[in-house]
């Protein structure tokens, strides 16, 4: 008798869980838009809610690669010589990790929060993003960790962590291109279409990568390789001079004149260098790391390149409206900026020990946790710097928030 009694219940459950997982829904609160109505919480949070889980939420700008840009409300250009930032707090997040969607100041993540989006990692492995229509971060993509392609709320992402961290660039067409360290692969992210593809398994190992200026995806491993990725699918390498790649490197590409700048944390002897592509990958240094022995100024000083010390730096930026004259390098463990003119061989450093103080200014020293500013490590692939119009932001990680620097001249 016990068996005929629980066996329809049985039945029930694995008829229910077959209709769940053939549902083009992925699984309840989820539509073919992401995870729009399903809000979670942790730590005893209450959910808070997002929607019904129909396409309302989803607008066209949700779109890292094509966010539109506020106006800038000044008539000389970020890189004039006058042009001034005034460090204004936290901008996003609560630097309190956890999973919590919502309006920006109450949002919890476990990576730093992009100013348009960024991914999650912490058991999550979702993209989340930032709607300016709403002022709400939702999350847009991702279902579990693991590897399938499809549409936003079905696709899986592999994971990352500190040491192997995901790389990501836009393209040309507007969609967002990553790799994964724990998959191997290179895959794109269609915001129009909202569906997650494979481009290229032929890529073993990224330490960094952008778009050229012909749209090609160019990667940089270990060693001499330049992995490039063609707009038709084929995938070839050169051979260009050999540099100590770093913990945390980054690149930026000078679209005018074909060459690719890279960025190491803190190690080796350059801060920042370039290769230039039109004469065979030769590497040229342009910010050296003072050595034991060399004369050096005080830890983040505005001055020439010549003596500049840093601590453990982060992403580099050409910036929204670039010049390739004036490059933007996010301050790590300092959380700071800097702007280098490449040009004059300047940089000059914007932080926030004194918010009253002039910028910039000559000393800055290292910023410490004072609980009147967020303080933490910035890596790159949160560190460089994004902007809003003239605004700058860089992401927090070690306490996950967004720092927000205003234009104020």
């Amino acid at each position: 008798m016990k068996t005929f009694l629980y066996l329809p219940s049985l039945i029930t459950i694995v008829l229910l869980s077959i209709a769940c997982e053939e549902s083009p829904q992925g699984r309840p609160g989820l539509d073919g838009g992401g995870i729009d109505g399903l809000q979670k919480s942790h730590d005893g949070l209450a959910p808070t809610d997002q929607g019904d889980g129909t396409d309302s939420t989803y607008t066209p700008s949700l779109n890292p690669c094509r966010r539109p840009q506020k106006e800038a409300s000044f008539t000389i250009p970020v890189s004039h010589a006058d042009a001034r930032w005034k460090r204004r707090g936290t901008w996003a997040g609560r630097g309190v990790q956890g999973y919590l969607d919502g309006p920006r100041h109450q949002i919890r993540s476990y990576n730093a929060p992009g100013r348009s989006g960024f991914f999650e990692s912490g058991g999550e492995y979702v993209y989340r993003i930032y709607d300016d229509t709403t002022g709400r971060y939702l999350t847009l993509a991702g279902s579990a960790r693991g590897y399938l392609d499809g549409p936003f709320s079905r696709a899986r992402f592999g994971g990352w962590g500190y040491s192997a961290g995901l790389r990501t660039s836009c393209g040309p067409d507007g969609a967002l291109y990553i790799f994964e360290p724990n998959l191997g692969v290179i895959r794109r992210m269609d915001f129009d279409a909202r569906e997650v593809t494979t481009v290229t398994k032929d890529v073993s190992l990224a330490r960094a990568m952008v778009f050229d200026g012909n749209g090609v995806l160019l990667i940089v491993g270990y060693g001499d390789q330049l992995t490039r990725v063609h707009p038709d699918g084929m995938v070839d390498k050169i051979t260009i001079e050999a540099a100590l790649i770093g913990h945390g490197f980054s690149v930026a590409m000078d679209r005018a004149n074909n060459r690719l700048y890279g960025a190491n944390r803190c190690s080796g002897e350059w801060y920042i260098w370039y290769w230039d592509l039109n004469a065979e990958g030769k590497f040229v240094g342009v910010l050296s790391i003072p050595q034991e022995g060399e004369p050096s100024r005080d830890l983040n000083a505005t001055g020439p390149f010549e003596g500049t010390y840093l601590h453990c730096p982060a992403g580099i930026s050409f910036g929204r409206k670039p010049d390739y004259k004036t490059l933007y390098y996010g301050g790590g463990d300092n959380t700071t900026f800097f702007r280098l003119d490449l040009t004059n061989e300047w940089i000059d450093t914007w932080g926030p020990i004194d918010e009253e103080q002039e910028t910039p200014y000559e000393d800055l020293g290292w910023v410490e946790a004072t609980g009147k500013f967020p303080s933490g490590s910035i890596v790159s692939w949160a560190g460089t710097p994004s902007w809003d119009g003239d605004d700058i932001f860089l992401g927090n990680s070690i306490w996950p928030s967004l720092i927000y620097f205003e234009r104020v001249q």
